[in-house]
């Protein structure tokens, strides 16, 4: 029954002529991978091409996870289903009978067997794909790893994620907050204390989608096209985007964001960076008395300002894009 399933579906599908989302869009390498050098020792782990799956699969190359139908394909072509259902209708008589199966013709038995257990996985991710639950390449960082789970296949995207960070705070609202968390003397911040909540929402989120940016080798081509956001939250006004420039990157550091952000995130560990981060903001907002700015503390003030402009970059060229083609870009 599989095997007939797995020919009905490949065939169906090419006479029907039909064209799906998530199984037939192409996959790119991810430009903002981290740097080979700045990898953590659990990169490979984290970012296995199998790790975002929720059931055991072992078997499917990077190309079958992202197209279950190649393995389909793959599988009728030594031999088409009329032979396929032939040989193992023979195997089963020569069970029967107690005769060994390697007398039937056809593959040799432990070439049937790898092909039988592949198709059988890449049924199991056809099925996931049937019932809307079909998992996006870096659903296992967000919700396991980060304890942030997006809804939906699309929400899993870092560069859709960035529309969120601007969402109720612009650029400048950021920079100074992060000055202020991180400065020597205290004063009544009016604007920190009415807006915590969301500052510290904003906080996570552009740290974690910064990292987030750095893994996974593979994406979906549409990710990376910016015609897919219905619209995006811009940093500031329209009229300073077409002239901002980051304030602490350098021209070569803007110029390779990918090293850049390898660079900032190398040996950190994304949760405790971020609660060490929430916690200088928890302690400035509880403590009457200024707290001691140490070395330690301009260091990662300096992260986060470095991090806030990677974003704004990518942000501002999101904006861009859709002011050239008339499309929504609600500015701060």
């Amino acid at each position: 029954m599989m095997i007939m399933g797995c020919h009905f579906f490949i065939h169906q599908k090419k006479q029907l002529k039909y064209w799906d989302d998530w199984i037939d869009t192409p996959w790119v390498k991810n430009p903002y991978r981290c740097v080979l050098e700045y990898r953590s020792r659990e990169d490979m782990k984290i970012n296995h091409h199998l790790a975002h799956f929720e059931d055991s699969y072992t078997l499917l190359s990077i190309k079958e996870v992202q197209n279950f139908q190649k393995t389909f394909k793959r599988f009728f072509k030594p031999m088409d289903l009329s032979l396929w259902i032939k040989m193992l209708d023979h195997w089963k008589e020569a069970l029967e009978r107690d005769q060994d199966i390697t007398d039937v013709m056809g593959p040799p038995p432990y070439k049937v067997y790898d092909a039988i257990l592949k198709l059988f996985e890449a049924s199991y991710l056809a099925i996931s794909w049937a019932d809307y639950s079909y998992l996006p390449p870096n659903n296992h960082l967000w919700q396991h790893y980060l304890g942030s789970p997006c809804e939906g296949y699309q929400a899993s995207n870092p560069f859709e994620n960035i529309i969120l960070i601007f969402n109720t705070m612009g650029y400048y609202e950021i920079q100074e907050t992060i000055k202020v968390m991180y400065s020597n003397s205290k004063k009544e911040d009016t604007f920190l204390i009415q807006n915590i909540t969301n500052f510290r929402f904003t906080l996570k989120w552009f740290l974690q989608t910064g990292w987030v940016l750095l893994q996974t080798d593979y994406y979906p081509a549409n990710w990376l096209n910016p015609d897919i956001l219905n619209y995006i939250n811009c940093p500031f006004s329209i009229e300073e985007l077409r002239i901002w420039k980051p304030i602490y990157l350098s021209a070569a550091e803007s110029e390779n964001l990918n090293l850049t952000l390898s660079i900032l995130y190398h040996n950190i560990d994304i949760r405790e960076f971020i609660y060490e981060v929430e916690d200088r903001l928890i302690q400035y907002i509880v403590d009457k008395q200024a707290i001691e700015t140490t070395d330690s503390d301009l260091n990662t003030e300096t992260t986060l300002l470095k991090i806030l402009d990677v974003i704004t970059l990518l942000a501002t060229n999101f904006c861009k894009s859709k002011i050239k083609e008339g499309l929504n870009c609600k500015e701060l």
